[in-house]
């Protein structure tokens, strides 16, 4: 799927994944951001996504989750992942 989706990326937005940065679009952030990440991620490391959230310029938090590798937060911890989710949603308002 990522050879896909990085081509689809790369005509849609003319970046392909591997050349795709994130900390590069969040220094004008002014949108919440919630940022839920493995604390056992071997593929994109932790520190990366606390890198990210210094660098926003708007609110945000970041939630670790032991015991998850890269993209298993969720299925990790599903309760606490939800209920990070519902209480990130409430503190802005959008609910």
């Amino acid at each position: 799927m990522i050879y896909p989706a990085s081509l689809a990326s790369s005509i849609l937005f003319r970046v392909p994944f591997t050349k795709a940065r994130p900390i590069d679009g969040v220094q004008d952030n002014k949108i919440p951001l919630l940022i839920m990440h493995g604390a056992e991620d071997d593929f994109i490391l932790p520190e990366n996504s606390a890198r990210v959230k210094n660098e926003t310029s708007g609110y945000a938090e970041l939630h670790y989750f032991p015991g998850a590798g890269h993209a298993a937060s969720a299925i990790t911890d599903p309760d606490r992942y939800r209920k990070i989710l519902e209480d990130f949603l409430h503190k802005i308002d959008f609910m």
